[in-house]
Protein backbone atom coordinates (compact mmCIF):
# COMPACT_ATOMS: atom_id res chain seq x y z
CA UNK A 1 0.00 0.00 0.00
CA UNK A 2 2.56 2.63 1.00
CA UNK A 3 4.42 1.84 -2.38
CA UNK A 4 1.31 2.50 -4.00
CA UNK A 5 1.10 5.84 -2.07
CA UNK A 6 4.63 7.20 -2.97
CA UNK A 7 3.77 6.13 -6.38
CA UNK A 8 0.56 8.42 -6.69
CA UNK A 9 2.01 11.45 -4.55
CA UNK A 10 5.34 11.20 -7.17
CA UNK A 11 3.26 11.24 -10.02
CA UNK A 12 0.86 13.96 -8.69
CA UNK A 13 3.75 16.19 -7.42
CA UNK A 14 5.47 16.02 -10.89
CA UNK A 15 2.61 15.57 -13.46
CA UNK A 16 4.51 17.37 -16.17
CA UNK A 17 7.31 14.66 -16.27
CA UNK A 18 5.18 12.05 -15.70
CA UNK A 19 3.14 13.05 -18.71
CA UNK A 20 6.49 13.42 -20.60
CA UNK A 21 7.50 9.63 -19.68
CA UNK A 22 4.14 8.93 -20.72
CA UNK A 23 4.63 9.89 -24.42
CA UNK A 24 8.44 8.80 -24.68
CA UNK A 25 7.46 5.03 -24.28
CA UNK A 26 5.35 5.92 -27.72
CA UNK A 27 2.80 3.32 -26.79
CA UNK A 28 -0.51 5.65 -26.85
CA UNK A 29 -1.26 8.97 -29.39
CA UNK A 30 -0.35 11.96 -28.12
CA UNK A 31 -3.94 13.18 -27.09
CA UNK A 32 -4.38 9.92 -24.75
CA UNK A 33 -1.41 11.27 -22.69
CA UNK A 34 -3.02 13.07 -20.48
CA UNK A 35 -6.09 10.99 -20.14
CA UNK A 36 -3.30 7.52 -19.95
CA UNK A 37 -1.66 10.16 -17.02
CA UNK A 38 -5.17 10.86 -14.89
CA UNK A 39 -6.34 7.40 -15.43
CA UNK A 40 -2.92 5.57 -13.88
CA UNK A 41 -2.52 8.08 -11.59
CA UNK A 42 -6.28 7.32 -10.15
CA UNK A 43 -5.68 3.44 -10.26
CA UNK A 44 -2.99 3.95 -7.67
CA UNK A 45 -5.00 6.25 -5.61
CA UNK A 46 -7.73 3.65 -5.72
CA UNK A 47 -5.39 0.78 -5.05
CA UNK A 48 -4.15 2.95 -1.58
CA UNK A 49 -8.18 3.63 -0.91
CA UNK A 50 -8.99 -0.22 -1.18
CA UNK A 51 -6.10 -1.50 0.75
CA UNK A 52 -7.06 1.07 3.31
CA UNK A 53 -10.34 -0.01 3.65
CA UNK A 54 -10.00 -3.74 3.95
CA UNK A 55 -12.09 -6.59 3.95
CA UNK A 56 -13.72 -7.35 0.41
CA UNK A 57 -12.55 -3.83 -0.81
CA UNK A 58 -8.79 -5.29 0.05
CA UNK A 59 -9.30 -7.78 -2.59
CA UNK A 60 -10.45 -5.56 -4.86
CA UNK A 61 -7.72 -3.13 -4.34
CA UNK A 62 -5.10 -6.37 -4.88
CA UNK A 63 -7.00 -7.04 -7.83
CA UNK A 64 -6.64 -3.57 -9.13
CA UNK A 65 -2.93 -3.78 -8.61
CA UNK A 66 -1.97 -6.84 -10.14
CA UNK A 67 -3.41 -5.52 -13.07
CA UNK A 68 -2.01 -2.16 -13.07
CA UNK A 69 1.21 -3.64 -11.99
CA UNK A 70 0.74 -6.33 -15.35
CA UNK A 71 0.36 -3.23 -18.12
CA UNK A 72 3.46 -1.50 -16.74
CA UNK A 73 5.34 -4.39 -16.95
CA UNK A 74 4.04 -4.91 -20.46
CA UNK A 75 4.61 -1.31 -21.04
CA UNK A 76 8.66 -1.68 -19.51
CA UNK A 77 9.09 -4.71 -21.49
CA UNK A 78 7.68 -3.39 -24.88
CA UNK A 79 10.28 -0.24 -24.68
CA UNK A 80 13.14 -3.14 -23.62
CA UNK A 81 12.41 -5.20 -26.40
CA UNK A 82 12.42 -2.05 -28.57
CA UNK A 83 15.65 -1.36 -27.35
CA UNK A 84 14.33 2.54 -26.65
CA UNK A 85 16.25 4.47 -23.86
CA UNK A 86 13.00 5.76 -22.00
CA UNK A 87 12.90 7.34 -18.76
CA UNK A 88 10.33 5.84 -16.52
CA UNK A 89 9.68 8.18 -13.75
CA UNK A 90 7.13 5.59 -11.81
CA UNK A 91 8.64 6.97 -8.69
CA UNK A 92 9.19 10.98 -9.32
CA UNK A 93 11.52 12.32 -11.51
CA UNK A 94 14.40 10.71 -12.30
CA UNK A 95 17.39 10.22 -15.06
CA UNK A 96 17.55 6.35 -15.23
CA UNK A 97 16.41 4.92 -18.38
CA UNK A 98 13.68 1.84 -17.71
CA UNK A 99 15.51 -1.56 -17.05
CA UNK A 100 14.80 -5.04 -16.49
CA UNK A 101 15.41 -4.43 -12.88
CA UNK A 102 11.89 -2.41 -13.47
CA UNK A 103 10.31 -5.48 -14.82
CA UNK A 104 11.85 -8.07 -11.89
CA UNK A 105 10.60 -5.47 -9.26
CA UNK A 106 7.02 -5.36 -10.57
CA UNK A 107 7.01 -9.12 -11.17
CA UNK A 108 8.20 -8.83 -7.12
CA UNK A 109 5.17 -6.71 -6.69
CA UNK A 110 2.82 -8.57 -8.45
CA UNK A 111 3.95 -11.89 -6.26
CA UNK A 112 3.18 -9.98 -3.34
CA UNK A 113 -0.21 -8.62 -4.29
CA UNK A 114 -0.94 -12.40 -5.23
CA UNK A 115 -0.16 -13.54 -2.05
CA UNK A 116 -2.19 -10.82 -0.58
CA UNK A 117 -5.06 -11.91 -1.72
CA UNK A 118 -6.19 -14.37 0.27
CA UNK A 119 -5.89 -12.25 3.00
CA UNK A 120 -7.44 -9.69 1.75
CA UNK A 121 -10.93 -10.14 3.36
CA UNK A 122 -8.86 -10.52 6.61
CA UNK A 123 -7.36 -7.04 6.59
CA UNK A 124 -8.97 -4.70 8.86
CA UNK A 125 -8.19 -1.86 10.31
CA UNK A 126 -7.89 -2.18 14.06
CA UNK A 127 -8.04 0.97 16.14
CA UNK A 128 -6.69 -1.06 19.24
CA UNK A 129 -3.60 -1.58 17.55
CA UNK A 130 -1.06 0.11 19.91
CA UNK A 131 1.47 2.33 18.87
CA UNK A 132 4.20 0.51 18.90
CA UNK A 133 2.82 -2.20 16.66
CA UNK A 134 1.92 0.85 14.52
CA UNK A 135 5.56 2.11 14.63
CA UNK A 136 6.65 -1.55 13.69
CA UNK A 137 3.93 -2.13 10.87
CA UNK A 138 4.64 1.59 9.31
CA UNK A 139 9.37 0.85 9.56
CA UNK A 140 8.27 -2.05 7.74
CA UNK A 141 6.75 -0.82 4.89
CA UNK A 142 8.97 2.01 4.98
CA UNK A 143 12.05 -0.16 4.49
CA UNK A 144 10.44 -2.48 1.82
CA UNK A 145 9.16 0.47 0.22
CA UNK A 146 12.22 1.83 -0.36
CA UNK A 147 14.16 -0.88 -0.90
CA UNK A 148 11.37 -2.07 -3.69
CA UNK A 149 11.91 1.55 -4.89
CA UNK A 150 15.56 0.68 -5.74
CA UNK A 151 15.81 -2.76 -6.41
CA UNK A 152 17.79 -1.48 -9.18
CA UNK A 153 21.07 -0.67 -6.56
CA UNK A 154 19.79 -3.21 -4.27
CA UNK A 155 20.37 -6.12 -6.77
CA UNK A 156 23.73 -4.20 -8.01
CA UNK A 157 25.05 -4.70 -5.00
CA UNK A 158 24.24 -8.40 -4.14
CA UNK A 159 25.47 -8.94 -7.68
CA UNK A 160 28.75 -7.07 -7.60
CA UNK A 161 29.15 -8.24 -3.35
CA UNK A 162 29.46 -4.94 -1.01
Amino acid sequence: MMLFAVSALSKATAFRSFKAAIRSFSLVRPAAVTPLAVAVLSSEVLVVLLLMAGGAAAVGGFILAICSLLVYTAAISTVLIRRQAVICNCFGPSDRAVSPWDVSRNVLLIGLCVTGLPLGDALQWQLSMTLEYLLLGGGLAAVSTVLIINLRDVGRVIVRGI
